[in-house]
């Protein structure tokens, strides 16, 4: 949270970027973001065999997370248009589609609540039967 904002400062301040239009939507969907991102790597953790493969593992999806929320600049724009409509779909897009609204004004709001909403309910689901806490041995 203080990151993005820091970011959303400098970006002002540094890059005369506009403030939010509405930055009480900005803030709700930053928390919301990162909530479910935060589930999400604890869901994450059932595909990780050993602590050791962790970074390796995860790597490749903050990089298409990261890629399909214009993190990387235009890049998304020189694949298939199909490419950008399925990394949408990572929870990143509800992100990115609340912050537009937030700028804006223009955005699908409610399509970005439900794209958090069904990454919630996905994460909740794989701790719920599939998490193992299996504590460190000394």
């Amino acid at each position: 949270m203080l990151l993005a904002l820091v970011v959303t400062v400098v970006l002002y301040v540094a890059a005369g970027m506009p403030t939010p239009g509405n930055p009480l939507v900005l803030v709700a969907f930053v928390v919301a973001g990162a909530a479910v991102l935060s589930l999400l790597g604890a869901a994450w953790t059932v595909a990780i065999s050993r602590a050791e493969l962790a970074a390796a593992v995860t790597m490749p999806w903050f990089m298409l997370a990261g890629l399909g929320a214009g993190g990387f600049g235009p890049i998304i724009q020189l694949l298939p248009s199909w490419v950008g409509t399925v990394l949408n779909l990572l929870p990143t897009g509800g992100i990115v589609e609340g912050a537009r609204f937030a700028y804006t004004g223009e955005g699908n709001v409610l399509l970005a609540l439900l794209n958090l909403a069904v990454w919630t309910a996905i994460g909740l689901i794989v701790l719920r039967y599939r998490f193992r806490w299996e504590p460190r041995k000394s």
